[in-house]
C-alpha cells in the first residue's frame, strides 16, 4: 500500500541535532539545511523500514523496549545488542556469542561456582519473589539464561544500511525528545497541501499506507457465499489468476489433535497453545 502512497509524497529530513539546538536558541543550526530524498530513494528507505516492522513489535511483545534497549545497551557502531542473558536476578546484553561466553567465563572466574544454563522463562520466574519458581530453575546466583533474539540481526542489517546509504541511525528510529515541553518533528512527508511531520522514521511506513489509502473503499467477507458473482470472479475464480494448491494430510492423528485443542469445547487447552506460541506468530488475521 504504500507504494501507492509513494506516488504522491516527499520526504524532508531534517538533522536532529540541528533541530534540537533551535529548541534552544542556538543560530548555528539555521546553517544546516534540510537532506531532501528523490523518489528512488524514498522508496529504498521505506522498504528497509518495512523489512524492521515485524522484527520491533516482537521485541516488544517481549516486553522489550527499543529505546531502552538502544540507550542502554547499544554497541559502539551504534548496532543492538543480540543475546540477553539473566543471571542473578539481573539481565545483562551482549552483542556477540564470543562475548556471551567471556562475560559467563568471567562470572565463573568471580564466583568460584560453576555456571549454569538453563530454560530463560524458568530464570526470569526465579529473578522474580516467587518462591515456587526458585526451586525448579536452580541457584540463580550461578544459572544463566541466555536468549538469542534473531530479530535483533534483521534490525541490525537495516540499520548498517540506513547508516551507508543515508547517513542514518539507530537513533532516527525513535521519537525526537521535547524541547522546552515541545514536540519535535525532524521528518517531513511532502507532497500534499499540509506536510505531515514525523518524530520518527518509524512512522514513515503507517504514513505512506494512510496515504495510498485515501479514497479507497475497504470490504471484507467472511466468506465466498457472501460475495456478488463479479467478486467472486475476481478474488477466486478467474482462472488468470487464482491458484490452486494440493493439500496433503501426512499425519491425520496430529492434525485431528491440534484441531480438537483450538476447536474443541474445552477452553484450558487453547488458552495454553496460545500462550506458548504467541511470539511465533507470523501473520494474524483479526
Amino acid at each position: 500500500m504504500f507504494e501507492r502512497g509513494l506516488e504522491q509524497a516527499g520526504l524532508e529530513i531534517d538533522a536532529r541535532d540541528s533541530l534540537i539546538r533551535s529548541h534552544v536558541g542556538d543560530d548555528s543550526s539555521k546553517t544546516t539545511a534540510a537532506k531532501v530524498l528523490t523518489t528512488d530513494q524514498l522508496r529504498r528507505l521505506a522498504a528497509l523500514l518495512e523489512q524492521i516492522e515485524e522484527p520491533i513489535e516482537a521485541l516488544e511483545r517481549r516486553g522489550i523496549s527499543l529505546r531502552r534497549l538502544s540507550v542502554d545497551h547499544a554497541t559502539e557502531d551504534g548496532s543492538l545488542p543480540r543475546y540477553r542473558i539473566f543471571l542473578g536476578g539481573e539481565e545483562h546484553w551482549q552483542a556477540k556469542m564470543t562475548d556471551v561466553n567471556a562475560f559467563l567465563e568471567e562470572h565463573q572466574q568471580q564466583t568460584g561456582q560453576e555456571t549454569k544454563t538453563a530454560d530463560p522463562s524458568l530464570i526470569a520466574s526465579a529473578a522474580a519473589p516467587s518462591p515456587a519458581a526458585t526451586p525448579q530453575a536452580g541457584d540463580p546466583a550461578s544459572t544463566a539464561a541466555v536468549t538469542d533474539l534473531h530479530e535483533i540481526r534483521t534490525i541490525n542489517d537495516v540499520i548498517r544500511a540506513l547508516r551507508e546509504e543515508f547517513q542514518l541511525s539507530l537513533n532516527d528510529l525513535l521519537p525526537a525528545p521535547p524541547k522546552n515541553a515541545e514536540a519535535v518533528f525532524p521528518y517531513r512527508i511532502t507532497g500534499q497541501e499540509t506536510p505531515r511531520r514525523l518524530q520518527s522514521l518509524r512512522e514513515l511506513v503507517p504514513a505512506l499506507r494512510d496515504l495510498g489509502g485515501k479514497g479507497l473503499i475497504y470490504t471484507r467477507f467472511k466468506g465466498l457465499g457472501e460475495m456478488n458473482p463479479d467478486e467472486l470472479f475476481e478474488t477466486a475464480m478467474d482462472p488468470e489468476q487464482r491458484i490452486l494448491k494440493q493439500v496433503q494430510l501426512e499425519d491425520a492423528a496430529a492434525a485431528e489433535e491440534i484441531f480438537r485443542v483450538l476447536m474443541g469445547d474445552h477452553v484450558e487447552p487453547r488458552r495454553e497453545f496460545i500462550e506458548k506460541h504467541a511470539l511465533e506468530v507470523q501473520d494474524l488475521d483479526i
